[in-house]
């Protein structure tokens, strides 16, 4: 009978030893719940409205880009075209619409002048803008955006 009861108050003591820590359990649980409520309250639906606005403004402009299909190559080679022997090309851009941009330095004064002369011309390029001029002699630093609207050579 003494076995009886000391495996009873041994059983009782165990139980309670279990449920403490499930209800330590619990307890971290409901606090760890919490913490996850205030921090989506606190996040309001206008980050995620703004959010889903700028990604679907990207996605626009990707498919408008990627859309439309582009001869790079042949676009940069209107424009490596245009250069005249003695050109030195640090930065070639084309972009959408065949915009380009190009930036270098012209070993001579004469050079960067039929290098504005063959970027000026009407049936290849359009809406040449350039902020250079031919003021020095030698190593004359250009930067010249335009369009290109004809890729036939």
């Amino acid at each position: 009978m003494i076995i009886l009861l000391v495996f009873a108050v041994v059983g009782v003591g165990g139980l309670q030893v279990v449920s403490f820590m499930l209800q330590q359990h619990a307890d971290t649980i409901h606090e760890h719940l919490l913490s996850l409520q205030q921090q989506q309250a606190q996040n309001s639906s206008t980050d995620i409205s703004a959010t889903t606005s700028t990604l679907n403004d990207t996605i626009k402009t990707l498919r408008s880009t990627l859309g439309t299909p582009q001869s790079w190559s042949a676009n940069a080679a209107v424009v490596l075209r245009a250069l005249p022997t003695g050109t030195t090309l640090s930065q070639l851009t084309i972009g959408p619409g065949r915009a380009f941009h190009v930036v270098g330095i012209a070993d001579t004064r004469q050079t960067f002048l039929s290098l504005d002369s063959a970027l000026q011309n009407p049936d290849v390029f359009s809406n040449v803008r350039t902020s250079s001029t031919a003021s020095k002699r030698q190593s004359v630093p250009f930067d010249y955006q335009g369009t290109i609207i004809s890729t036939a050579s």
